[in-house]
């Protein structure tokens, strides 16, 4: 019965450990993109000032820049639970 926790045990951290890698990964990628937004948005703001483009382009690129941020603070929070997690096993 010992056995079997400990393989319990090494089983959910394992699982544990691999989602918080997946979750790490997918958290660099965001970060990426939302860096990316950054600029475009910085780059949309000068061309929209001086006339280039239009304000609802403006706030599409801005809107979207703003779900990327909303889908960083929601994996940040999937990483927080999963060290929970592991705390807990």
């Amino acid at each position: 019965e010992l056995k079997i926790q400990s393989e319990n045990i090494i089983k959910q951290v394992s699982l544990q450990y691999i989602e918080l890698q997946l979750l790490n990964e997918k958290h660099k990628i965001y970060e990426n993109i939302d860096s990316l937004y950054v600029n475009i948005l910085r780059g949309t703001t000068i061309r929209n000032k001086k006339g280039d483009i239009s304000n609802l382009d403006l706030l599409n690129i801005q809107a979207k820049q703003q779900q990327v941020q909303f889908q960083l603070s929601e994996i940040k929070q999937s990483i927080d639970n999963t060290y929970f997690k592991l705390k807990t096993i």
